[in-house]
């Protein structure tokens, strides 16, 4: 199936079609799902108002704050109808049962989140910091809104992360942890193999490694936070961007940075400024590395975001290798099917191109089979810069399909 790429408000309107009961504005919000173990989703989504549905049905259901338990009059985007939306454009699976509230949820990308009777546990919803009063599909979002499922009791606060966007090589980062509830700093709280001091902070050991490193902060009664990426480098070395989509600016670096752009589309460096080396990179959402599907529930959407480019974006490209046995393969964008490779090993699967935006979706023509797989995102700039390293969790991600 060709490749659909998701740009602005337009193509969020277009993909919702189907499900939606009125036309708003729509909103961009923070969306997190804390499981029992493991984050589960961690992204910005973009809805409008819509209704909902679990994945394992074509059931759908009113989820637009309004009706009897409902906070408006007028219908509006809800936190329901978030999650439904990036379970939908991640394929990611979203199991459970729908009440006058909204969705209970059981389980959601691969982990349980049920009710828990010993421990009184159940996936607890939470705005802004603060636990909801109000159903999923009943209190409204707005944009900006910092939107959080979290498996717990509902009474433990959640904690907020944060850090530097950058630290030059062999450089320690001082990370801050607070209560998203009150902003105070959390003591005691273990993030980066330290434990926080009284104000909150901690500081990592010198950071070697160049690329991105992604960091989270834990705490016994606490929910874990959200994660936050330090990019470890000299400004001109080529491992990362030193921001993505909806961080603030990064702090300057001494040394050669990319320069301003200039007028117009791909316009690259100001005038008499140094050439953009930068080299272009992207984030893969729609599937987690590491996670193992059953026979049968394979993943069909391949999707995720690129890093704000100077120079202008020029082409997104996608790398999917498989291995079964002892037989390798790729997926071919121009037949729409696997095809042999000659040796196994990813740099001998060709990319193809799912567009030049900087949201990316790319629907395969059906569930993957039984397999190992490889995925890629390529990024290549108007400046002639394309990706160079891969990053596991980040632009490259391994999964199983049994």
């Amino acid at each position: 199936m060709k490749s659909t790429t998701i740009a602005g408000a337009l193509a969020g309107l277009v993909a919702l079609t189907a499900t939606s009961t009125a036309w708003a504005t729509p909103v961009t919000v923070d969306l997190r799902v804390e499981g029992p173990t493991r984050t589960l989703v961690e992204q910005k989504v973009t809805v409008d108002i819509r209704r909902f549905k679990f994945s394992d049905s074509t059931t759908t259901y009113q989820c637009d704050g309004t009706g009897s338990s409902g906070t408006t009059t007028t219908p509006s985007p809800t936190r329901n109808g978030a999650l439904a939306e990036a379970a939908e454009r991640g394929g990611f699976e979203l199991l459970g049962s729908f009440g006058t509230l909204g969705a209970s949820y059981t389980r959601i990308n691969g982990e349980g989140v049920g009710y828990d009777a010993a421990t009184m546990r159940y996936l607890a919803e939470y705005k802004n910091g603060k636990p909801s009063d109000f159903g999923g599909c009943a209190e409204t979002i707005t944009a900006g809104d910092d939107v959080l499922f979290a498996f717990g009791t509902g009474s433990e606060p959640p904690l907020r992360l944060a850090g530097p966007a950058t630290v030059r090589p062999g450089e320690r980062a001082t990370l801050t942890v607070t209560s998203q509830a009150d902003g105070q700093g959390v003591a005691g709280a273990a993030v980066a193999g330290q434990s926080t001091a009284a104000d909150g902070r901690a500081t990592t050991v010198p950071l070697t490694q160049r690329g991105p490193q992604s960091f989270k902060a834990t705490k016994s009664g606490a929910i874990r936070s959200n994660a936050v990426s330090v990019c470890v480098t000299d400004g001109a070395d080529g491992f990362c961007n030193t921001t993505k989509p909806g961080d603030p600016p990064a702090p300057s670096l001494p040394g050669p940075l990319p320069s301003t752009p200039g007028p117009g589309p791909g316009a690259g460096p100001a005038a008499g400024g140094p050439p953009d080396r930068q080299a272009a990179s992207g984030r893969i959402g729609s599937i987690t590395d590491g996670r193992r599907f059953g026979r049968g529930r394979g993943p069909r959407t391949l999707a995720g975001t690129v890093d704000p480019e100077a120079a202008g974006l020029k082409d997104v490209r996608v790398r999917l290798a498989r291995t079964s046995g002892r037989r390798c393969s790729y997926y071919s964008g121009t037949r729409e099917r696997f095809v042999a490779a000659r040796r196994c090993g990813v740099k001998n699967a060709r990319t193809f191109s799912v567009g030049a935006n900087a949201t990316f979706s790319y629907l395969l023509p059906a569930v993957l089979p039984s397999g190992r797989y490889v995925l890629d995102v390529v990024v290549l700039d108007r400046a002639g810069n394309r990706t160079k390293a891969y990053l596991r969790g980040r632009n490259r991600v391994v999964f199983y399909v049994r």
